[in-house]
């Protein structure tokens, strides 16, 4: 060996040594497979204990729905990171333990969405969605759910604050959504996790007056969107007994298929 030089074994050892000493923002927590947590140790509230799964649909080589007929068009995984990201804070700010199986534009399979979910042993599971049809004046709010007795009761809670939370756009104008609807859908992100689990598909991107105000983060709609969620897991815990200062892993057992 040279002088100066390092060896392979060297190399990979000095590596590992910095990789450990590299500092971790307050609050933000590394966890396994592509996901990240996120907690501030500092606030206490109506969540405090709870781990929360918040999963944005669709990423990386999956846009899910693609809305031309706006400037520029809008494309669901975007959209469906951004209410991720604010619902996100909001949970942090009650006091919950928040992960999102995604923080960047990335390929994700079903099964690394609920891997991920019960390796962290979460409370519950939202996965963000927007939906959207040919006809653009279709708008209604929709909550799925995949095995009844662990996910049908978070289904209805948060599908009761979306409707409610959702009835108004965000400069008071009356929105198109005046309805709600649950379903039964067999996707392996719901029937896996370990945990109740649901499907938000929050407003139709299609509809014409939804996708104005989605084109434009600014006027709040996304922001409406995450606190409805918001709300309807407080609802949900809430009907639970409250907090239980533990972080659970659930109240199931995954089946089916992904």
């Amino acid at each position: 060996m040279k002088a100066g030089a390092i060896g392979p074994r060297w190399a990979l050892v000095t590596a590992v040594l910095l990789l450990i000493a590299m500092p971790v923002s307050p609050g933000v927590h590394a966890a396994t497979q592509s996901g990240t947590c996120f907690s501030d140790s500092s606030t206490s509230g109506l969540l405090s204990g709870r781990t929360i799964i918040v999963d944005p649909g669709h990423g990386g080589s999956d846009p899910g729905a693609v809305n031309t007929a706006t400037d520029p068009d809008l494309v669901e995984k975007t959209l469906n990171l951004e209410i991720s990201t604010i619902l996100k804070d909001l949970l942090v700010a009650d006091g919950a333990r928040v992960c999102l199986t995604r923080t960047a534009d990335e390929t994700l399979s079903n099964a690394d969405r609920y891997t991920f979910a019960n390796a962290e042993g979460g409370d519950a599971l939202v996965s963000i969605h927007l939906n959207s049809v040919s006809n653009a004046d279709v708008d209604y709010t929709m909550t799925m759910w995949g095995k009844r007795s662990k996910d049908l009761a978070l289904a209805q809670a948060v599908l009761t604050k979306l409707v409610s939370g959702l009835a108004t756009f965000p400069d008071g104008e009356d929105s198109p959504i005046d309805s709600g609807r649950v379903a039964q859908f067999a996707s392996g992100v719901l029937l896996k996790s370990n945990m109740p689990a649901i499907i938000v598909e929050a407003v139709f991107m299609s509809n014409t007056q939804e996708a104005s105000y989605l084109a434009d983060s600014t006027q709040g709609r996304e922001t409406q969107i995450a606190q409805a969620v918001r709300d309807g897991l407080v609802a949900f815990f809430q009907q639970q007994g409250g907090s239980d200062g533990g972080g659970g892993k659930g109240n199931g057992k995954g089946g089916g298929k992904p």
